[in-house]
C-alpha cells in the first residue's frame, strides 16, 4: 500500500492489516482503558450516596450492640462516630465531584433519620427514653417528610438542610454519643445507674426539644411571600456550604 493511501485510511478512521493482504482494513480498536475510567467515573459520583446510605445498617448495627449489652455496647459510642464521619464526607465528596442532587439531599436526610430512629429506639427499649420522646421524634420527621419537604418542592424552595437543620443533626450526634459513654461507664460501675439514667433523660429531652423547634425554621418559609432560599429552580441556587 502507498503511503498516500494509508494517510488516508487513518484520517477515516480505520488501520490497514497488512496480514489480510494489500489493502485490507480492519475497524479501530476500542480502548479497554478508556471504558473502565468511565465506569470509575460513575461510581465515584455514586460514592456520597453509598456513604449517605451506609448510615443505614450503621443504626442497625448500633441498635444490635446496645441490646447486646456490655461488652459490645460499648462500641456503640464507635458507631455514632463512624455515622459522623460518612454524614460529613458526603456532603463534602458531592460537591467536591459535582454531584449535588435533589436525590442526594433526600438520601442525606433520611439515612439521618433512619439511623436516630434506631438510636433513640435502642435508649426506650433500654429503659432511658420515654415513649413521649421517642413519638415525638417519629411524628416530627412524618411532618418533614409528609409535608414540609413537598410543599417547599412545590413553592420551589430549597429542599435541603437549613442551618438550624445542621445544628439539630449536630447536637444529635453530640448528644447520644454523649449518652452511649455513659451508658458504657454506668455498665462497668465507673457511676451510678441511678445517675446516668437521670443524665441520660436530661440529654434526650433537651435533643427532641430542638428537633421539634427546628421545625420552625422550616416551615416559616412556606407562610412567606417568596422568603426561604431557592433550589435550582429559583434564583438563588444553592448555597455552597448547604448539605446535599
Amino acid at each position: 500500500m502507498s503511503p498516500a493511501a494509508t494517510i488516508k485510511l487513518l484520517d477515516d478512521g480505520v488501520q490497514p492489516d497488512r496480514r489480510r493482504g494489500r489493502g485490507a482494513t480492519q475497524p479501530p480498536r476500542r480502548s479497554v482503558r478508556s471504558a473502565w475510567g468511565r465506569t470509575g467515573l460513575l461510581l465515584k459520583k455514586q460514592v456520597p450516596n453509598i456513604l449517605s446510605l451506609s448510615r443505614i445498617p450503621l443504626g442497625v448495627l448500633f441498635f444490635l450492640l446496645f441490646r447486646a449489652g456490655s461488652p459490645a455496647a460499648d462500641y456503640t459510642a464507635l458507631v455514632i462516630l463512624v455515622s459522623l464521619a460518612t454524614d460529613v464526607a458526603d456532603g463534602f465528596l458531592a460537591r467536591r465531584l459535582g454531584v449535588l442532587s435533589e436525590a442526594g439531599k433526600w438520601l442525606d436526610a433520611f439515612s439521618d433519620f433512619v439511623f436516630f430512629l434506631f438510636v433513640y429506639l435502642s435508649f426506650h427499649l433500654g429503659g432511658i427514653m420515654p415513649l413521649a420522646l421517642l413519638v415525638l421524634f417519629f411524628a416530627r420527621e412524618v411532618v418533614m417528610y409528609s409535608l414540609v419537604r413537598p410543599l417547599s418542592r412545590a413553592r420551589g424552595l430549597e429542599v435541603g438542610a437549613r442551618p438550624a437543620g445542621k445544628v439539630k443533626t449536630a447536637l444529635q450526634s453530640v448528644g447520644t454519643l454523649a449518652v452511649a459513654v455513659m451508658s458504657a461507664l454506668a455498665a462497668h460501675g465507673i457511676i451510678a445507674a441511678d445517675a446516668y439514667r437521670r443524665a441520660a433523660l436530661g440529654v434526650l429531652v433537651l435533643l427532641i426539644a430542638a428537633s421539634v423547634l427546628s421545625l420552625y425554621w422550616y416551615v416559616v418559609p412556606l407562610f412567606g411571600a417568596g422568603g426561604g432560599a431557592r433550589g435550582p429552580s429559583g434564583a438563588g441556587g444553592r448555597t455552597p456550604g448547604a448539605k446535599r
